[in-house]
């Protein structure tokens, strides 16, 4: 992955998460990710304005903690098939493939909604949940089990 690549990722993760108070590691201070978006400049670059100097921070040292799909609790999976609106009957290999490395992959069967989907995409940011890869692509650390 390129680090063009990788700002992109870490912007999307960023701007989707934000609502629901994403934890973000800055070098060695904890911020939220809407403070970490404010930073972002145009370069490779994160500006950190808080101390009111223009020290900056590579992207590298910026990572979000989020959680790996393999650490979601049997209630928060019944929670994202119930707000998928699917009858899983024993089929889920056919509509979602779930890989801590690769992320989530819907395949809704014909007749599902994008809402439906969204509102998915909506749960795993609320719970924290890495469903894009980011862990393995480096933007993203393992959040520690108390953090959320």
């Amino acid at each position: 992955m390129t680090a063009e690549e990788k700002k992109e990722l870490l912007v999307k993760e960023l701007s989707t998460r934000f609502p629901y108070h994403v934890k973000v590691l800055e070098g060695d201070v904890l911020i939220e990710a809407l403070e970490c978006l404010a930073r972002i400049s145009e370069s490779d670059y994160v500006v950190n304005p808080v101390e009111g100097t223009d020290i900056k921070f590579r992207i590298e040292n910026v990572k979000i903690y989020l959680r790996p799909i393999s650490s979601m609790t049997d209630e928060e999976i019944d929670k994202l098939f119930e707000v998928l609106k699917v009858d899983l009957s024993g089929k889920t290999d056919d509509w979602i493939k779930i890989n801590d490395v690769t992320g989530i992959k819907f395949f809704l069967p014909e007749g599902r909604w994008v809402e439906e989907l969204v509102k998915a995409y909506d749960y795993l940011n609320s719970i924290h949940i890495d469903y894009r890869g980011s862990i393995a692509a480096g933007i993203a650390i393992e959040a520690p089990k108390d953090l959320y």
